[in-house]
């Protein structure tokens, strides 16, 4: 049965948690535990209620520790994304400029060949 009410507590928690805005302060935080330990049936100055707000308060610090790691976790990827795109490019621009080299040493090696065909 407690494991039922904890587990209910844990899902309710996340729900809610999902909700939480970056411009509550921890007072305002805590009221709203309060007030959900509340409606949960759990009576202040109890134990149930004692773990009833400190399960709140770790299930939001887990989710806003995943927050964080998924924004950082975003940035890396984007980072990366940039990386690439920066690689490719230069990867063609070493295309382009040995295809240049290339049409260069033709150019060179046409003239030569015409020059050899127009002494002979």
């Amino acid at each position: 049965m407690r494991f039922i009410v904890l587990a209910g507590l844990v899902t309710v928690t996340l729900m809610v948690a999902g909700c939480v805005g970056l411009s509550e302060s921890k007072e305002e935080i805590q009221a709203r535990h309060r007030s959900q330990c509340n409606e949960f049936g759990f009576r202040p100055k109890t134990d149930a209620f004692a773990n009833c707000m400190m399960q709140r308060q770790d299930a939001e610090s887990r989710i806003a520790y995943e927050r964080s790691h998924d924004a950082e976790l975003s940035g890396l990827r984007s980072e990366v994304f940039s990386l690439r795109m920066d690689n490719q490019f230069k990867d063609m621009e070493r295309a382009r400029a040995l295809r240049d080299e290339r049409k260069q040493w033709v150019r060179s090696l046409i003239q030569a060949q015409q020059s050899a065909n127009g002494q002979k």
